[in-house]
């Protein structure tokens, strides 16, 4: 009966430990998932700030040479 207890008794005490090994585990998934849909936002602002860049470097390319060209 004495091995009985001590089994029990272990496995009382890893109890708490396996539950917050889940708890940690499903706490990093959701981490994990917020990241990289903060990263998929950022990599579609990025994106849209160069395409913006790239249209305001044209517009200036163009009114830069129409006024070189009609001086």
């Amino acid at each position: 009966m004495d091995s009985d207890s001590g089994v029990l008794t272990l496995l009382i005490l890893l109890v708490p430990f396996t539950v917050l090994e889940n708890i940690k585990a499903k706490g990093n998934a959701i981490l994990q998932a917020s990241l990289e849909r903060r990263k998929q936002a950022l990599q579609e602002c990025r994106s849209a700030l160069e395409q913006d860049v790239y249209n305001k470097r044209s517009t200036f390319s163009f009114a830069f040479y129409w006024k070189v060209l009609h001086a």
